[in-house]
């Protein structure tokens, strides 16, 4: 192995030739703006490649990453003729700095060279390029994003790099099998393909590979049936939410980011951990239909937050403290999101109720849609007192919200209501946690 300092004078000189080359192809060819920016990102994950045989200690990618991030921000600010190599393509990216901190992050993270760093790495360097240009070039069907859209063409093209990307080296240089390295690179595929398609402002160069490394900790432990069973409620939940898209007036973006949500949820809790978010789904898509949504902004990666936000929280906790009953929590959070979902309908339907009777409403919406969810987790024998303290926390929880946001602010659709939201149903599920263990 060579001098560590002789590695780092390598890999800067690498990428400060291919960067002036770009630059003087672009001034001099022509080069359209994504080329050259893909050009530069396929270089730098090539060479990243390396890194695994050309440095046995931490440090150097570690300034090697402090120096690209410099180099990046200099350019972005000071670069002139430079600067169109990486920020000619017309919208506003953090892509070319998330990439040194991913591909800085993997290292540390890094005991199996092939499965913690390869992998991840050529799926942020081929896929996402890959993805990109077919979309730009052949790109004919469309999907909503919070950006604008993006192209079927290009996530198809996507998914069939990662695979490749996946697959490839896991049955080359690994002991998995056969049947697990093809539903692992199927497997893998789809949810980093949902994951680049629900990105936005370049954080796909951070989603990608973490993703893959996340995915890559799990699935070579699993046999084959379990891998196929994934597969299964994968694609099966995909074509339930995407199906929902002619229903309601969320974008398509927010769509796929519920999909992985869903399927989130079933792995990292069980069946019984679904029914909320299903609960809330069933409603979402009964109040929200497509025949209003000229009358409003679409929903977008925030309002999907806001939702589903304090409840994937609880989810993370009760798999880190797995000795403490956290599913009221979870579902007073799905409840009062519920509640406040009805109370804005209900207010835009028909503005001269009165709170109570927003209130009255509202409660019957949430008793209707949750008492399934409830009876299923406790039984008969607890099931009235449950119900009782989830709609006493979500009518606490939807009368701060008709008072603040309906009755203040004038409507649902102001600056910031997201947070506000997401704040809303937090403190309400805590205060349902609370009146739980009173009983």
């Amino acid at each position: 192995m060579i001098s560590p300092w002789l590695g780092i004078l390598i890999v800067v000189t690498v990428l400060g030739a291919v960067i002036g080359v770009l630059a003087l192809a672009q001034a001099r060819l022509g080069l359209s703006a994504e080329l050259t920016r893909k050009g530069v990102h396929v270089v730098m994950g090539l060479c990243c490649l390396s890194f695994p045989w050309l440095f046995r200690s931490v440090w150097p990618v570690m300034l090697l990453c402090a120096v690209s991030l410099a180099g990046l921000l200099w350019l972005r600010l000071r670069g002139q003729g430079l600067r169109t190599v990486l920020h000619g393509v017309g919208r506003f990216s953090y892509g070319e700095l998330c990439f040194p901190v991913a591909v800085a992050l993997l290292f540390v993270l890094m005991r199996n060279p092939v499965v913690d760093f390869v992998v991840p790495v050529l799926v942020l360097t081929l896929a996402d390029a890959v993805g990109a240009l077919i979309g730009v070039r052949y790109g004919m069907s469309s999907y909503s994003t919070d950006e604008g859209h993006k192209s079927l063409e290009g996530s198809v093209a996507f998914f069939i790099t990662t695979f490749l990307s996946t697959h490839v080296p896991l049955l080359l240089f690994t002991d998995i099998g056969r049947a697990e390295c093809l539903l692992i690179g199927v497997l893998v595929g789809i949810v980093v393909m949902m994951l680049e398609a629900v990105a936005w402002r370049g954080l796909d160069n951070l989603f990608i590979p973490i993703g893959t490394y996340l995915l890559l900790q799990s699935y070579p432990l699993l046999t084959p049936a379990e891998l196929t069973l994934r597969l299964v409620v994968l694609l099966g939940t995909m074509l339930v939410l995407w199906g929902l898209r002619k229903w309601t007036y969320a974008r398509d973006s927010t769509l796929i980011a519920a999909a992985l949500l869903f399927y989130f949820v079933w792995v990292v809790g069980d069946w019984g951990w679904l029914w909320p978010p299903l609960a809330l789904l069933i409603g979402y898509s009964l109040l929200c239909p497509p025949a209003s949504r000229e009358l409003h902004l679409p929903h977008g990666m925030a309002d999907l937050g806001a939702v589903a936000g304090m409840g994937f929280v609880w989810l993370f906790l009760s798999a880190v403290f797995p000795d403490i009953d956290l599913y009221w929590a979870y579902a007073f959070s799905w409840a009062s999101q519920m509640g406040m979902i009805a109370c804005s309908y209900l207010t835009w339907k028909k503005p001269g109720l009165t709170m109570a009777s927003t209130l009255v409403q509202t409660l019957l919406i949430c008793a209707a849609l949750f008492i399934l969810p409830v009876f299923l987790h406790t039984g008969i024998s607890q099931a009235l007192v449950s119900m009782a303290l989830l709609l006493a926390a979500c009518a606490l929880c939807v009368a701060v919200y008709w008072k603040l946001e309906w009755v203040r602010r004038g409507g649902t659709q102001t600056p910031g209501r997201a947070g506000r939201q997401f704040v809303y149903g937090a403190l309400a599920s805590c205060l349902g946690l609370f009146l739980i263990h009173l009983t």
